[in-house]
């Protein structure tokens, strides 16, 4: 990819927010997911036509993870949208480091979950993998999976891929952007979360959903939306 130059930031508005929230979520294009207890080896679970974990037919809170997980996807990139078009694109790398898990906060809250963002290679340490995701972590898994938590809460874990809108914030050298590479470096000076390319597995969303979650708190969530 050819080094992008402050003549092309015109265009940063239109497709910079998907890179810094974490780039495409691809959970709905995969075709495998496995529903697991700890330690227990992951075992193939029904699939849905989407790609998502199907919802269990006992409860509905996969569908609440799945909409938590859209929901935070759609907000922050909102959010993102929103800076950029008042203050440029480096404004972006703000959001991410002063409002992202704020956000998160509120729609953990609203959907009754917890929710966040992990990879192997972190740009902001406080999205270090949780212990139930580290195991997946170490093995790049790249499909949705399934684990059911100790203390009975579903735990699911969505993919996230480079794309090449991604490449501005998470590329090589010759990828990222001039105007964000300096609010980079100020606000994550060790910064891991760069030298990717297209296709790259980038990390993942997770979302975990209390074993006393029921329907209706799946309706309530939806109503929020």
């Amino acid at each position: 990819m050819k080094k992008l130059t402050h003549n092309c930031l015109f265009v940063v508005p239109l497709i910079l927010t998907f890179a810094i929230v974490g780039c495409q979520d691809r959970s709905k294009q995969n075709a495998a997911t496995a529903d697991v207890t700890l330690p227990q080896k992951p075992q193939p679970q029904e699939q849905a036509r989407d790609g998502d974990p199907k919802p269990l037919r006992s409860d509905k809170r996969n569908a609440i993870a799945a909409k938590a997980k859209d929901a935070l996807f759609t907000r922050l990139s909102g959010r993102l949208m929103e800076a950029m078009q008042s203050d440029g694109p480096a404004a972006a790398i703000n959001v991410c480091s002063n409002e992202a898990v704020t956000i998160a906060q509120s729609v953990g809250k609203e959907h009754g979950v917890e929710i966040g963002r992990t990879s192997f290679k972190l740009r902001n340490p406080g999205n270090a993998p949780r212990d139930w995701v580290k195991p997946f972590v170490e093995s790049r898994v790249d499909t949705p999976q399934q684990v059911q938590l100790d203390d009975g809460s579903l735990a699911v874990l969505y993919p996230i891929r480079i794309t090449v809108k991604c490449l501005m914030c998470h590329g090589g050298e010759d990828d990222i952007l001039d105007a964000v590479k300096p609010e980079l470096a100020k606000r994550y000076p060790d910064d891991a979360a760069t030298g990717f390319k297209l296709d790259d597995l980038r990390g993942w969303f997770w979302v975990e959903v209390p074993g006393g979650t029921t329907q209706s708190t799946a309706i309530q969530s939806e109503s929020n939306e």
